[in-house]
């Protein structure tokens, strides 16, 4: 079998790639279409992360800015996205479908003009295709197709943006005259999508355009970028005016959840990543020793430590991404390199493109179970007016967090009719759990200062935490879950803050799902005009404290102190 050679007549035929590119195009068009043209969103994991996205971007239609008037330690382009998608649709149900669409509409570009002039045919197309399915599929790298959801969709995005900035890595085999031109933009492009959705995988991409910076070939490429960059956020931050906040946001997380991990939870993601691992090894070895070069060895190293780094910091046990591009591009380099009679190259970009094929089978067959379950009206919907293009779906299998995401959503039917009977349907609701949903759920004006999700050990602990000032300084109704969709999130909130709202909030009701404390004067009607009083037997509504702040506290309740 004869090798690749980059300066015979395959290499000088554009056509193959070309064709290559189109198809590619063609493909993620049909994958966006598969997941707008329904639209509905169906998940059956991860509520509580979707409501994120749609609690975002309904703050934002109604003039918030991120890290200005709401915390988050996500970058910007996380909620605008869907921002944009919901104000295309009109509707919550096809936010995070239009949000992907305009991730993919930024990123091919950039990704396909990176690829097409570094990678032969095969590579081409089937790394192509794996960045295609991944970043659009509605599904957590490592899940089942069991578990659809647009959850964390963030870490999808970042992975694709910085696996084909690795790519990078090797000089185009046919540079053309905007040649330059061209890198510059589309990495500049990945870099800014990166920094401004999730920061770690911009960091990731520091760290790449240091390496590569290293080359003289590169370093001019390399530093462009970086400036390019950088002037871009400086315009951005013109724009957005929450770099200041988001960099606080940031620290503060690193602070909570950026300690040393443990060493059996590292080995768990070597383990779990292991074939990955073996199949890059397989490439990379043969790859470095054909051309003995100390900066393959360093980007190769650079694919497995900070591919590590990365998941350990993800919700997510499968997909270091950084491994496929290295294999991906150490079989280019076999191509290039191979002679004769030497079948190294061929064999191995075969084998580079095999592995790919597994998560672009799956993500795919996620894709299409999506759009088949949108176009059916499946499972339930979330209960709330403005949500009625979310679903929440039964799959094949018998899976229990059905059952608990069932219950949550019938805590949300629940807390939205005591929102109706109290008459607080103006009001600005914070909601003492993981995502305060009511905002976008019933069409209200959002609350200030408060953040856009709680983690327990993610994003607040018992140090470091907004303090009740802060968070509740804009809330008229306070809602604290009975069920929560996180149990250590919601005792860790009621822990900190049970003080303050009991001297602050002089009247409480209490339904099956939720303890309600609500502010106002003390001869303000507690029930809307026109309903009544409420009914306990009818509603399920107990009305227990009215005038008189009570200095109960959640301790006095007896949830269990985090202390």
């Amino acid at each position: 079998m004869s090798g690749f050679d980059p300066n015979g007549p395959e290499a000088e035929n554009r056509a193959p790639r070309m064709r290559v590119v189109m198809g590619l195009v063609l493909f993620a068009a049909v994958a966006v279409a598969l997941l707008v043209v329904p639209g509905r969103t169906v998940t059956t994991m991860y509520v509580n992360d979707l409501l994120i996205f749609i609690d975002g971007a309904w703050r934002i239609l109604q003039g918030q800015v991120p890290n200005r008037d709401f915390h988050t330690a996500l970058g910007p382009m996380v909620f605008y996205a869907p921002a944009l998608g919901m104000k295309l649709s009109g509707d919550a149900g096809t936010a995070m479908p239009w949000a992907t669409a305009l991730y993919a509409a930024v990123l091919l570009p950039a990704l396909l003009q990176i690829l097409a002039t570094r990678l032969p045919p095969l590579l081409l197309g089937a790394f192509g295709a794996f960045l295609v399915v991944v970043a659009v599929m509605p599904l957590n790298p490592g899940d089942g197709l069991q578990a659809l959801s647009f959850a964390m969709f963030y870490n999808r995005i970042g992975w694709v943006a910085l696996a084909g900035l690795m790519v990078l890595h090797l000089p185009p085999d046919r540079p053309h005259r905007f040649q330059f031109a061209a890198d510059l933009v589309s990495a500049v492009t990945l870099v800014v999508v990166m920094g401004f959705t999730k920061a770690s995988y911009a960091a990731a991409a520091g760290a790449f355009l240091l390496l590569a910076a290293s080359d003289p070939a590169k370093r001019r490429l390399a530093l462009g970028t970086a400036g390019g960059a950088l002037a871009a956020a400086f315009v951005v931050d013109i724009l957005w005016g929450g770099l200041r906040g988001h960099i606080e946001d940031l620290l503060t997380a690193v602070a909570v959840s950026g300690g040393p991990r443990d060493i059996a939870e590292g080995a768990g993601v070597l383990l779990r990543n292991l074939p990955d691992h073996v199949i890059f090894l397989l490439v990379a070895v043969p790859a470095w020793l054909t051309r003995r070069s100390l900066r393959d060895l360093a980007f190769f190293a650079y694919a497995l430590v900070f591919g590590f780094l990365l998941i350990r910091q993800n919700f997510q046990g499968w997909g270091i991404m950084t491994l496929h591009a290295g294999m991906v591009v150490g079989a280019a380099m076999l191509l290039r390199e191979a002679r004769g009679a030497d079948i190294r190259g061929p064999a191995l970009s075969w084998v580079a493109a095999a592995a790919l094929l597994p998560t672009a089978v799956h993500g795919l067959l996620a894709i299409g179970l999506h759009a088949a379950l949108a176009s059916e009206r499946p499972g339930r919907d979330f209960g709330l007016p403005h949500f009625s293009g979310l679903h929440l779906a039964r799959t094949w299998t018998v899976d229990p967090s059905f059952a608990g995401y069932s219950d949550y959503l019938d805590s949300l039917a629940d807390g939205a009719a005591a929102i109706r009977r109290l008459g607080a349907e103006g009001r600005r609701i914070v909601v003492l759990d993981f995502v305060s949903p009511f905002s976008a759920g019933l069409g209200l004006p959002p609350p200030k200062g408060d953040n856009a999700w709680h983690h327990w050990g993610r994003n607040f602990d018992m140090r470091h935490h907004l303090a009740p000032e802060d968070l509740l300084a804009d809330a008229l109704v306070v809602m604290e879950p009975k069920r929560p969709i996180e149990e250590g999130t919601a005792r860790a909130l009621s822990e900190i803050y049970g003080r303050f709202l009991a001297g602050r909030f002089d009247r409480v009701v209490e339904t099956p799902f939720w303890r309600i404390r609500v502010r106002g004067v003390p001869d303000e009607p507690l029930i809307a005009s026109g309903e009544g009083r409420i009914d306990p037997q009818r509603s399920g509504q107990t009305i227990i404290t009215r005038g008189t702040p009570s200095s109960r506290t959640s301790a006095d309740s007896g949830a269990p102190s985090l202390q």
